[in-house]
């Protein structure tokens, strides 16, 4: 009975640690490019595949296709969002299907990897914004209760004990 425990608790630990990207599609991105520069230039890397994370700040569904604007945070190698004070600004997400906005809702973490599509500019107020454009090959999407995403494993081991 021992090794059946033994081998249940392994897989669950590895089940845990899985990557929430696929390795083929993160052998894809271009780590060199920081999403500072691809705001200040979005044209300049048309057609390679970034790593991206954030929180969504709203969707738009077509026919085809859904719009989601995401408020870019800083994420770990593997998309996980580290830090949510600052953002280098936001990005549109391009996803070749309906997304239902009860569940890809404001506030919602998400990590995509996409291919740089190009630029859309959205007046915002008397001010352009200018949107780096991305087609999305795989993302995920994290919890409901806008929780940051672990970015690191936690483990513990303890023990009590009752001295009287």
């Amino acid at each position: 009975m021992r090794p059946a425990l033994f081998i249940a608790t392994v897989l669950l630990f590895l089940a845990g640690c899985a990557p929430i990207i696929s390795n083929q599609t993160l052998r894809l991105v271009d780590r060199n490019v920081t999403f500072t520069e691809l705001r200040q230039d979005p044209l300049r890397y048309s057609g390679q595949y970034l790593l991206l994370g954030g929180e969504i700040a709203g969707i738009r569904n077509t026919s085809d296709w859904c719009e989601m604007e995401v408020v870019q945070f800083k994420t770990d190698e593997e998309g996980r969002v580290t830090e949510t004070a600052t953002s280098g600004g936001r990005f549109i997400a391009l996803v070749p299907r309906f997304l239902d906005p009860d569940v890809y809702r404001t506030g919602v973490f998400v990590t995509i990897v996409g291919q740089v599509e190009g630029q859309k500019v959205i007046p915002v107020g008397k001010s352009r914004y200018l949107y780096p454009v991305l087609s999305v090959r795989e993302m995920h999407l994290w919890n409901h209760q806008n929780e940051t995403p672990p970015a690191a494993l936690n483990f513990e081991i303890g023990f009590e004990t009752d001295i009287r």
